[in-house]
């Protein structure tokens, strides 16, 4: 667990770098309100997630799909450090160069991506408390005893973890105030839905019980949207 603290800390100071980093200072209330978010919501997954299932996804087993793999190194990479760097450099050096003229949304905006980045990451945390296989990167965990998963949120979607994940990356241009923030969220979402799809694929052909589980839950992301 040593490992997985140390490698932990190192994530929380890569994306506060990213953020500060492509802002140009550190004093941003709306980037070290992220971050605090961010560092909360890590902290109660050490807290409260299986040991084994951290250990797991700090450190795969070796039969994991390495397509999925790559797509997830985009996913993340779009997603984390390259939206919070994009969110930085729009939203406080250029909005200084605007003279404070071009970041703002709507009044209020900030609380409304504060509050879909908190529910997004308590639902994606859900997932993870519920799912012991939820593993960094698509593979049978047969070593594990790997069995579908249905109750808690898969009950509602085929896949909270991702949903959940989204929603909170959505909420961080607003947060932020960064309208080009949306680029690489919106990229990193479009390699997630190929992740998705490349994941049901597997799992149907691997995980018993899987195929009847997409014909009795519809949703993949959010009810009544896909």
């Amino acid at each position: 667990m040593v490992d997985l603290g140390a490698k932990t800390v190192a994530l929380v100071l890569l994306l506060a770098a990213a953020l500060f980093g492509g802002a140009g200072r550190l004093a941003w209330p709306a980037g070290w309100l992220l971050i605090g978010l961010y560092t909360a919501f890590v902290g109660l997954a050490c807290a409260t997630v299986d040991p084994d299932l951290l250990r797991e996804r700090a450190r795969p087993g070796h039969n994991f799909e390495h397509a999925d793999a790559l797509l997830a190194t985009c996913g993340f990479l779009l997603l984390y450090p390259i939206t919070l760097a994009v969110a930085g450099f729009d939203a406080v050096r250029l909005d200084s160069v605007r003279l404070g003229g071009g970041a703002a949304f709507f009044p209020g905006a900030w609380l409304v991506g504060a509050g879909a980045f908190a529910v997004g990451y308590w639902v994606a945390l859900r997932a993870m408390q519920t799912n012991r296989f939820f593993s960094t990167f698509v593979r049978i965990q047969s070593d594990q005893g790997h069995t579908l998963v249905t109750d808690g949120p898969y009950a509602v979607v085929r896949h909270p973890g991702y949903a959940g994940m989204l929603l909170a990356h959505f909420g961080i241009p607003l947060l932020l105030g960064s309208w080009w923030a949306f680029v690489p969220v919106l990229a990193g979402a479009a390699v997630f839905v190929v992740r998705i799809m490349r994941e049901e694929a597997v799992l149907s052909a691997r995980l018993p019980g899987y195929d009847r589980y997409l014909q009795t839950h519809k949703w993949r992301l959010a009810p009544w949207v896909w």
